[in-house]
Formats: structure tokens, C-alpha cells, sequence
């Protein structure tokens, strides 16, 4: 159950964010003030006591923002501020903004169209019996160029595809 502890402290970071600081600003400076409290003890002036206090704890601004990563989820903080901006300068600059909504709609709708022929033609299994016993029937002339077929022309192959199919199941009984 710690890791629902752990969640829970997180998830609230990302909501009290002012609250969770301002904890954390008033931590630093109690350590800073104990620190300039022992310097002051020890016989240093007011001054070289606090110098010698930061010097010793370190840039708080680093130490903030290392406690601050150790806390929450810090790159779901950074695509909401990237998503923030983003908003900003969208809403800045309405040609390009429209620009932009005109292009992924364009986008999206090529995209769509495209998927939707594909899978009609090319995922969809044909909507006839047995598809896989498809035969497609060319014909060529001399020359090279295609023909077309005369409406007897497919009972002809018929005919003949059924004498072929009975002479190929005599000749194997």
C-alpha cells in the first residue's frame, strides 16, 4: 500500500502546487535560519554567519527544483505548460492559427479517406463465396493490346473450365 501512498501525495502535488512551495520555501529557510543560528553561536558576525550558511547548504533554487522532481510527475507539468504556451501563440497569431486547424483537417481527412479505401479494397476479404477461387480472364490480340470479351465468350470458358475440371477428376479415379 505504500505505492498507493506515493500516488496519492503525487497526484495531489500536481493540484496544490501553490500550497506544496510555499511547505517547501518555508523548509528551506528554517534550515537556512538554523544554520545561521549555529554560524552565529559559534562567534561569526551576523554576515559572514549567513554567507557561510549558504555557502554550506547550497543554491536553493537547485535544491527546489530537484525536490520538486522527486514530488510529481514533472513531464506531465511540462506538456501542460508546452500546452499552455502553445494556446498562447495560437491564440496570438489567428492566420496561422487557421493555417494550422485548415492543414490537420486536411490532413486527417486524406488520412481517413485513404484508410477507408484500403481497407475496402485491400483488408476486407470480397464479399462472394469461396473468394479465394477467384479467376480473372484476359485476352490479347496479336498486336499485343487487349481485347474485350463477347457476352458468349464467358460461357465458352465455363463450358470449358467444367470439361477441364471433369477430364482432370476422370483422368485421376
Amino acid at each position: 500500500m505504500v505505492w498507493a501512498r506515493q500516488f496519492w501525495l503525487r497526484f495531489q502535488t500536481l493540484f496544490r502546487r501553490n500550497r506544496w512551495d510555499q511547505q517547501l520555501k518555508d523548509e528551506i529557510q528554517f534550515h537556512l535560519d538554523q544554520q545561521i543560528a549555529e554560524n552565529l553561536a559559534a562567534g561569526m558576525s551576523p554576515q559572514d554567519a549567513r554567507y557561510a550558511a549558504m555557502r554550506n547548504f547550497g543554491n536553493p533554487t537547485f535544491l527546489k527544483e530537484e525536490t520538486r522532481d522527486t514530488w510529481g510527475w514533472r513531464w506531465l507539468e511540462q506538456v501542460a505548460e508546452d500546452l499552455r504556451y502553445a494556446a498562447r501563440m495560437l491564440r496570438k497569431s489567428p492566420g496561422f492559427t487557421a493555417t494550422v486547424v485548415i492543414t490537420l483537417a486536411f490532413g486527417v481527412g486524406v488520412n481517413t479517406a485513404m484508410f477507408s479505401l484500403l481497407n475496402g479494397w485491400l483488408l476486407r476479404p470480397l464479399p462472394v463465396p469461396s473468394a479465394n477461387q477467384i479467376t480473372v480472364l484476359a485476352s490479347q490480340q496479336k498486336e499485343g493490346s487487349n481485347a474485350n470479351f463477347s457476352y458468349p465468350d464467358p460461357s465458352i470458358f465455363r463450358r470449358e473450365l467444367i470439361i477441364s475440371r471433369v477430364f482432370s477428376l476422370t483422368r485421376s479415379a
